[in-house]
């Protein structure tokens, strides 16, 4: 039979067969299912090589639960370092870890720095003198030396112990270091970059019972007039002065040299500086002289230069800055047409007086000076140190301490004629006693005599209106000389003293004779005795007394020490 392949034949086919087809692929896929499961034990082992049989799997178990029964240490897990994450997250991220090694565009010129802060010079060369002195005051004023109240004389003139203390302010080498800091800088202002511009100065001072007595850093303490008035700026401190005295004088000093906020404005005063017993006019003032200026290099002015007459005091009015005041600039020096001009001086004048002083004391004193701040609101990506704009002001280190300066005592001493021991009477002599009186600013002097071995040179006596204590508390130990050598001449006389302070001292007739007779040329006609003794009046004895490194008055007398060298001695 021929078998026909068409469509139709092979549709039928499968369909009469389909029962068939079906029963016999499900025979072959069962005969597959049984012939995989004889031969799975043969094929896991030729897979793993290890035989799957029921005592190799006992050996497997008992070899795991060993291993999981075995003692083990525990692994250390340990914990990570927070601190030091939290430290790392908050610092900076370092640019230069990102930036790449090529630039993309080279720079057409080299970036301009940042600024820094200047360094700053301190004032050089400090000198200090200390005097006493008569002033015209306001007696409506505070007293910005903390005097006890004192009646004024008609003229309103009080005495005051000061001391001026001087310096020289670098303001040249300061100048030359503030170009070269902020020359070719990022950002640059020519109103404070070309020199310094000073507002004032800060003032410490240490009180001292001896000249040699070390200042440890604690004794130092601000100026008390500034402790009594709240403040602690060198310009509000010239503003309470200006309402404090009745008048001020010209600036002295050479006025190329000084800058106001520098220099302490002068009080007039009102010394009769002039001869033995004349009466001056009082309302002329007398000039201070040196002691406010530096020389030799900074002069006083001259006289073609010097304006006459006193001006009256002038409260000036404040200009802001936080208490300083505004910079002063640095006046041009004048020259006649056609003149070279003249050269900026190296240095400009620090001047301070200080009107608080006790009698016996030593002082020593310090400042800072205080400059406007170059880098004040310069905004920080110009700046090195980014505090730098924080403060308006900017202060120097302090200043190398002046010498210590003596405010003397108020009484001085000196030895007048001496008698011999003349029968019973042992020898006795005449002690003057001088005194400075702050009620007036004036001097007044007491003769005290007939004073022997023993006796102390006290006594009391009216001057003026006021009855005034010539208390030298000076105790009169030894006595000699006066014996006559001729018809005219006497043998000179000396005495040993032991003075206030328990200090042997001697006087002698001879030394102190100029003195005594200056005295006794001043006494006043009605001049009141004291106990033992005539006295004299109120006199003023040229020139006013000064102490400390520029000068002093009168010898008080050589020690016994000195005596003895010579080969004296009692």
């Amino acid at each position: 039979m021929k078998i026909k392949l068409d469509k139709d034949t092979i549709q039928t086919t499968f369909t009469e067969n389909i029962e068939k087809v079906v029963l016999g692929v499900f025979v072959i896929v069962f005969c597959w299912l049984i012939y995989t499961s004889m031969s799975l034990e043969n094929y896991e082992t030729r897979k793993s090589g290890v035989p799957r049989t029921p005592s190799k799997l006992n050996e497997n178990v008992n070899n795991a639960r060993a291993h999981i029964d075995q003692d083990r240490e525990a692994p250390v897990m340990e914990a990570p370092d927070f601190p030091a994450i939290a430290t790392r997250i908050t610092e900076k991220i370092r640019w230069s870890d990102y930036q790449l090694p090529i630039a993309f565009s080279k720079r057409l010129y080299e970036p301009l720095q940042p600024r820094s802060d200047p360094r700053r010079l301190p004032v050089e060369q400090l000198i200090a003198a200390s005097g006493r002195a008569a002033f015209r005051v306001n007696v409506e004023s505070p007293d910005i030396a903390g005097a006890p109240a004192a009646r004024n004389d008609i003229n309103n003139v009080q005495g005051r112990r000061y001391a001026v203390i001087t310096g020289l302010v670098p303001f040249n080498k300061q100048t030359e270091i503030f170009q070269s800091t902020f020359l070719g800088r990022g950002y640059q202002n020519e109103d404070t970059d070309q020199q310094p511009k000073y507002v004032g100065y800060t003032v410490q001072r240490a009180e001292l019972n001896a000249p040699n007595q070390p200042v440890q850093e604690s004794d130092w303490r601000p100026s008390p007039a500034q402790i009594k008035m709240g403040i602690g700026t060198s310009y509000k401190l010239h503003e309470m002065v200006n309402e404090q005295f009745a008048s001020f004088g010209d600036e002295e000093a050479d006025e190329k040299y000084v800058i106001e906020g520098l220099a302490f404005p002068l009080p007039s005063r009102a010394d009769l500086a002039a001869q033995v017993g004349a009466r001056p006019d009082p309302k002329a003032g007398v000039a201070w002289g040196p002691v406010v200026a530096h020389l030799p290099e900074i002069p006083l002015r001259s006289e073609d230069a010097a304006p006459g007459g006193r001006r009256p005091a002038a409260p000036r009015q404040p200009r802001g800055g936080g208490g300083w005041g505004a910079p002063v600039e640095t006046r041009p020096t004048a020259t006649r047409p056609g003149a070279e001009p003249e050269e900026s001086p190296d240095f400009r004048l620090l001047r301070y007086i200080d009107f608080n002083l006790r009698p016996g004391k030593f002082y020593v004193y310090r400042f800072q000076l205080v400059m406007e701040n170059p880098n004040y609101q310069v905004e920080e990506k110009y700046l090195v140190n980014s505090q730098s704009a924080q403060d308006q002001y900017i202060f120097t280190d302090w200043s190398v301490p002046t010498k210590p300066v003596e405010m003397p005592y108020d009484t001085k001493i000196f030895l007048g004629k001496v008698d011999p021991i003349s029968g019973n009477t042992p020898p006795k002599t005449v002690i003057h006693v001088v005194k400075w009186r702050e009620e007036t600013g004036k001097e007044a002097s007491m003769e005290i005599s007939t004073l022997f071995r023993g006796s102390v040179a006290n006594g009391t006596k009216l001057v003026d209106v006021d009855n005034v204590n010539f208390d030298s508390e000076a105790i009169v130990l030894d006595v000699r000389g006066g014996e006559r050598t001729s018809r005219t001449s006497t043998r000179p006389g000396e005495a040993l003293l032991l003075d206030h302070l328990g200090q042997l001292v001697v006087r002698s007739e001879i030394d102190d004779r100029p003195a005594v007779e200056v005295l006794k040329a001043s006494a006043t006609p009605d001049g009141i005795e004291g106990p033992g003794g005539g006295g004299g009046g109120g006199f003023q004895i040229p020139p006013p007394i000064e102490g400390g490194e520029r000068g002093g008055g009168p010898t008080p007398g050589r020690a016994l020490d000195d005596l003895l060298d010579e080969g004296g001695g009692f």
